[in-house]
């Protein structure tokens, strides 16, 4: 089983998923902002029953053209056409469609054409120049119909959901997609919170250590040595010679001060951040709210103007 899927405009996906959030999980809703597919090439699909019927299916055709100039020159009484493909299907190969022109025109299936030019760089531009007083509908005809300019393209959306192969639709990813996001949000902030709450405990714990150790250095102004004052935690907090020397030997009570305010302003950082992680998860509105925020500030970042048309019926546009 093979899967083909066409490519879409991410910003016209952002909003098809921002409008399933705010306006609810309808069809309607997903279909109001997508235009139909948008290939990284400029191309043109025919609008029909079949160009959203994939929205809905998981198996369906769409009929893709090139893109036609067709451009009017006059010299003298006599007049010209120049055709110039502007652009190629998504499926279609430009060096196997010049083979395939130019074999046409060796085997003159295209009478009225006299010569053919590429000048296509990054952009395709193939220019056929036609025979004085010869009007070009018959070449487009004859393009679309011989050269592949005009073809179709099948989709079949085929999907791994749940470790298993299975036919979709484009509304039934988009909201698995953000059915998912809802998930990884309140796992994200689940795993914060649990996190949060294991660095509160040893914030508390610092805290006490403090209160105890700064009781003890009020005494340090009044005590000249650090004898005076191992004697002075031996006999007030009942420690062993060891733990005093230990205390003595801190970093952490040579510069307590600021040890503390540093302790101090983690903890109630630590203690907002639990308490805003609760609230992004509390209800479902709020979850709702942070995920429309989130696609509506990538829709913000990567914005990327469509390339491919859609149109209800194409013979060349006039140059």
């Amino acid at each position: 089983m093979t899967t083909s899927i066409p490519s879409h405009n991410i910003n016209e996906t952002f909003l098809a998923c921002s409008n399933l959030i705010s306006l609810g999980f309808t069809k309607r809703n997903a279909l109001r902002v997508l235009g139909g597919p948008d290939f990284p090439i400029k191309s043109i699909a025919l609008k029909g029953a079949r160009l959203f019927g994939y929205f809905f299916n998981s198996n369906e055709s769409l009929t893709l053209k090139g893109c036609l100039s067709v451009e009017y020159l006059k010299f003298g009484v006599d007049f010209y056409f120049r055709l110039t493909v502007c652009s190629l299907p998504y499926n279609i190969n430009r060096c196997l469609f010049l083979n395939k022109v130019s074999t046409l025109l060796r085997g003159k299936k295209f009478k009225d054409v006299i010569y053919l030019k590429d000048s296509s760089s990054k952009v395709t531009n193939i220019i056929l120049f036609l025979k004085k007083n010869t009007y070009p509908f018959q070449v487009i005809n004859d393009l679309y119909k011989n050269t592949g300019i005009g073809g179709s393209l099948s989709i079949r959306m085929l999907t791994l959901h749940k470790k298993k192969p299975s036919y979709t639709s484009v509304y039934a990813i988009l909201k698995t997609h953000v059915n998912y996001r809802v998930e990884v949000l309140k796992k994200n902030s689940l795993y914060k919170i649990k996190n949060s709450t294991l660095r509160i405990n040893l914030l508390k714990g610092l805290k006490l250590m403090f209160n105890k150790v700064t009781q003890a250095l009020k005494y340090i102004g009044f005590l000249n040595s650090k004898w005076d004052l191992s004697l002075f935690l031996k006999k007030k907090y009942g420690l062993r010679g060891s733990q005093v020397g230990f205390i003595l030997n801190l970093k952490l009570v040579q510069t307590s001060n600021k040890e503390k305010l540093k302790i101090l302003k983690e903890y109630r950082s630590v203690k907002k951040s639990i308490f805003y992680q609760k609230f992004r998860v509390s209800s479902y509105s709020k979850i709702n709210t942070l995920l429309k925020e989130e696609f509506n500030s990538l829709f913000c970042k990567y914005i990327n103007p469509r390339r491919s048309l859609v149109v209800e019926n194409y013979r060349g546009t006039p140059g």
